[in-house]
């Protein structure tokens, strides 16, 4: 019920309407909206069976991966299927656990607990390594109270330039040319 009502109240914006940004605007209708099946959907999709949520997301991963060409991704929760994806957009992409100076972070909220949380460790270091032209994914954003707080202070901080709460992930641009802006959209389902 929450997501229907959310999905209500940022429609507008999920449609590229009030993204006065060009880039802004880009990311919102290519990678986010995007609607065309890629090459590697139906594949992906026989290989690993999920829900609409969890498809729209890794979906997601495969157009970013693809936009943005990124090779070096960092998670704190290694997953194969995000691997798949991000292979899928970018034959030469590599996810790992650390690497010196990531393209692209993934970050998964699940078990967020306490101020003195690994999560919130690995966040401050993968924004410590991250290039200004990276991008960091954090999932869950809304999935519980300490979630919801942990992306209040990404928004807050000042690193992080141009957001995008999709409400199944947040999504960071660490751009410091950029005006500080956070838009919420959502996955067209």
């Amino acid at each position: 019920m929450l997501r229907f009502f959310s999905h209500l109240l940022r429609w507008p914006r999920s449609h590229g309407f009030g993204v006065q940004s060009p880039s802004a605007y880009r990311f919102v209708k290519d990678i986010i909206c995007e609607q065309y099946p890629y090459y590697a959907y139906a594949s992906l999709a026989k290989k690993y069976p999920e829900d609409k949520v969890a498809q729209a997301f890794h979906q997601f991963l495969l157009r970013l991966s693809n936009a943005l060409q990124a090779q070096h991704w960092v998670s704190n929760n290694l997953k194969t299927v995000e691997l798949d994806y991000l292979k899928a957009g970018c034959k030469s992409a590599e996810l790992s656990t650390s690497h010196p100076h990531p393209d692209g972070v993934i970050i998964d909220l699940e078990g967020l607990a306490s101020d003195s949380d690994p999560i919130k460790s690995f966040y401050c270091r993968a924004v410590d390594q991250m290039k200004p032209s990276g991008v960091m994914i954090i999932e869950g954003i809304h999935r519980n109270r300490s979630c919801t707080l942990f992306w209040q202070q990404v928004l807050a901080d000042s690193h992080a330039v141009v957001t995008f709460d999709i409400y199944d992930c947040g999504v960071v641009f660490f751009d410091a040319t950029k005006a500080k802006k956070n838009y919420k959209v959502m996955f067209s389902l």
